[in-house]
């Protein structure tokens, strides 16, 4: 074969010839699995903003009614202890158990500035936190001739602008149900207006920021209401934070 011929042959090979490298690639056909997002992504849900609102720290005071030097009221066995003993235990439990619900509890005595100095520091502290409420703790006793239990408030037209009743409403109400009151052991709402012979108007009376009650949760000369505060302590202590953020409508 002639070197024409030859070359010839060479240029039709080439056009008929493709090589493997000059195929076009099969593109990946799409997969039909659905990624997931990562452990990063971030969902935002309408009602997040409304949950951080909740879970926003609340303020009470709480003021460990009567002092070392006056104790108040003797609980009979099994009881065994005064209105001041008494109650400086339960605003002690109520600091701890306060921070499971949000609630910011803070101990105030009458040891040294007497009820007047206890709810200044109160109303201070309450100031500084942008605002609360105020529970003085007690308990009763009438000469073993009375049960249940009673909240005492004072401001009757709400001049504080706090519903104030409604915030004692709120205590009574779940007080009576740490202790499992009828309708004879809830004796209500007492109010204080300043009246000759009545009980803790001038405590009641000391702040006009913020709601302030009285608590007496049993009679401790009864010896039933003895066993009953003792047993209970704890009941009645989470019952003042829940009837507490009832309150604020948390």
């Amino acid at each position: 074969m002639s070197g024409f011929f030859r070359q010839l042959v060479g240029i039709v090979k080439k056009m008929f010839t493709t090589s493997k490298n000059d195929i076009p690639k099969r593109t990946q056909e799409p997969s039909n699995t659905i990624q997931k997002p990562s452990n990063e992504t971030v969902l935002s849900k309408p009602e997040d903003n409304s949950m951080s609102e909740q879970v926003k720290q609340k303020y009470l005071a709480l003021i460990v009614g009567h002092s070392k030097a006056d104790k108040g009221a003797v609980g009979v066995s099994p009881l065994n202890q005064q209105e001041y003993d008494y109650n400086k235990e339960v605003a002690e439990i109520a600091k701890s158990e306060g921070s499971k619900l949000n609630v910011i509890v803070e101990i105030f005595y009458r040891d040294n500035g007497g009820v007047l100095g206890a709810y200044k520091s109160a109303t201070s502290w309450l100031d500084k936190n942008s605002g609360g409420a105020i529970i003085e703790l007690h308990f009763n006793a009438a000469n073993n001739k009375a049960i249940g239990t009673e909240v005492l408030y004072a401001d009757v037209k709400d001049n504080k602008n706090v519903n104030e009743k409604f915030f004692a409403q709120c205590i009574l109400d779940s007080s009576c149900l740490a202790f499992s009151r009828d309708s004879k052991g809830n004796r209500g709402l007492k109010r204080e207006t300043g009246a000759k012979g009545e009980r803790g108007y001038s405590n009641l009376s000391q702040t006009v920021k913020y709601p302030s009650i009285i608590v007496e949760p049993f009679f401790g000369d009864v010896s039933s209401e003895a066993k009953m505060a003792l047993e209970r302590k704890n009941k009645y202590v989470v019952s003042l934070l829940e009837g507490y953020l009832k309150y604020l409508g948390v």
